[in-house]
């Protein structure tokens, strides 16, 4: 066997080499695509419910917000009205 027999063979070893190396690159980049394309939709399913979580959430927030103006409202009314029941029964000699 000359040297170039066995550069000849060397170099159709290598060639096969990165055959095989490419070919597994190219399943490697498959899997990655698919693993973000099925990741980029859990994403896109997991904002969209955040997002509707935090409408609700607000809506709530703000339905409470209502409630408790309404009940300082009452109880200042209450109060207020106490004062001058107060205020009356000061006012009156003993």
């Amino acid at each position: 066997m000359t040297a170039k027999d066995y550069t000849a063979i060397v170099l159709e070893e290598v060639s096969r080499k990165f055959d095989i190396v490419h070919e597994g690159l190219q399943a490697l980049d498959s899997k990655i695509e698919r693993y973000r394309d099925e990741n980029l939709a859990q994403h896109e399913d997991l904002k969209a419910a955040t997002r509707f979580t935090t409408v609700d959430l607000r809506q709530r927030i703000d339905g409470l917000d209502q409630k408790i103006d309404a009940v300082e409202d009452r109880l200042m009314k209450r109060i207020d009205a106490i004062e001058v029941k107060l205020n009356a029964v000061a006012a009156t000699p003993p």
